[in-house]
């Protein structure tokens, strides 16, 4: 006899065989199918929402007798963060599975997905244990495997396969509101958009700024593990996007950081948000690592300050460096460095034909003022930057016609 128990996503189910008076124990798996066609991104149950819950269907076969070894199960699964959710069934027992040769398969849909809430009780995998492509409704994950029930081994996987996995965590059920965050990055050298090569070394994310503990007001930091990753989309114009569903709060910091160059700092642009734009678009900007290293010898910095660092270049209103402007970190006592036009050097107090400036003490949130000191023009929008500590902040001044 065979007693099977649902215990958790990890190992799904528990069996105890007792035959001719010896009990033996094994235990039946299930993991991700990373196999072709399996349609499966990631190893991992955590990164698969079952926000939606789920009923879960258990069939064990016996294929030697040509009929189910013990009665189908179909069990009602509660919502949850991921599919590792799958360990707060409750445990359910099986007996009188014989030690044959049987199919165990193992196969999720959302609630509400089945007609009348039944688990279909037909096979429904194909002989590499997939979901058939034609079987309706298709399970969100799904797989079947067999296995010895007499032999000697002590566990068996079943890889599920992910039919149709945003079926448990759609926004219909989850009530989850989705808001798509795209960054298009322009590169401080050029002033143009980064290439397609570029974009390939780039690392770009979004994340919420946020104080430090004891240090003063003005220091904040942007961690790591606040930082929601933006994918690569490839095209003309490179854009980096992602669909998120948390709130990102009243200021939004687009990192970016080439993984190309050893000992490269991130920078930071950072703005903030008014309504509620879906798409919410944000701006990045590359501050190459030969273009820092440069304007730190000119400030004769021998390393990247702790406290960060505010890099802007001023251009006209055809993107092109912009001489003759005095930029002034309003409300603060910021110091403003201008670099000749090589950038070997600082030098003056405008800036000069290769509009660059730094400042290494504008505190974070500081507006920004220009103004061309021949003609009176005045910079475009309203400007603000100020330091995030170890990351360039990024800011751009277009001015105005």
């Amino acid at each position: 006899m065979v007693r099977l128990r649902l215990i958790s996503c990890a190992a799904l189910l528990a069996a105890c065989a007792d035959s001719g008076g010896t009990s033996a124990t094994f235990l039946i798996k299930v993991a991700m199918d990373t196999r072709a066609g399996s349609h499966c991104s990631s190893t991992s149950c955590d990164d698969y929402g079952m926000g939606c819950g789920a009923k879960l269907a258990i069939n064990i076969f016996d294929e030697e007798r040509g009929a189910p070894a013990v009665a189908p199960q179909c069990v009602d699964v509660p919502p949850a963060d991921s599919l590792c959710g799958l360990k707060n069934i409750q445990p359910t027992t099986f007996y009188g599975i014989p030690p044959n040769r049987v199919t165990i398969s193992v196969a999720v849909w959302a609630q509400g997905v089945l007609p009348g809430g039944l688990c279909p009780t037909q096979d429904i995998f194909n002989g590499q244990g997939m979901p058939l492509p034609d079987f309706m409704p298709q399970p969100a994950f799904g797989g079947a495997v067999p296995f010895d029930v007499g032999g000697e081994a002590e566990q068996v996987v079943v890889l599920l396969s992910c039919t149709d996995a945003p079926q448990l965590d759609h926004e219909e059920c989850t009530g989850a509101e989705t808001t798509r965050v795209q960054a298009e990055v322009q590169d401080i050298a050029t002033i143009l958009d980064v290439t397609p090569e570029q974009a390939t070394e780039l690392d770009v994310g979004v994340a919420a700024p946020r104080q430090i503990p004891g240090l003063p007001a003005s220091e904040y930091v942007i961690d790591g593990k606040d930082t929601i990753e933006l994918d690569r989309e490839d095209g003309p114009v490179p854009t980096f996007a992602a669909e998120i569903d948390e709130p990102l709060g009243d200021t939004v910091c687009t990192v970016v950081f080439d993984s190309s160059a050893a000992e490269s700092t991130a920078s930071a642009v950072c703005r903030d948000l008014a309504g509620s734009p879906d798409p919410l678009e944000v701006p990045g900007v590359l501050v190459g690592k030969d273009t820092l290293d440069t304007i730190l010898d000119a400030m004769a910095l021998e390393n990247f300050p702790r406290q960060g660092l505010i890099i802007g270049r001023v251009v006209d209103h055809t993107g092109l460096p912009l001489a003759g402007v005095s930029v002034t970190p309003d409300g603060v006592e910021g110091v403003v460095h201008y670099f000749n036009p090589d950038l070997s050097a600082v030098e003056g107090v405008e800036t000069s034909t290769s509009g660059f400036f730094a400042s290494p003490n504008a505190p974070f949130g500081t507006r920004w003022t220009a103004v061309h000191n021949t003609d009176g023009r005045r910079e475009e929008g309203e400007l603000h930057a100020g330091l995030v500590r170890d990351k360039v902040t990024a800011l751009i001044v277009e001015m105005q016609r």
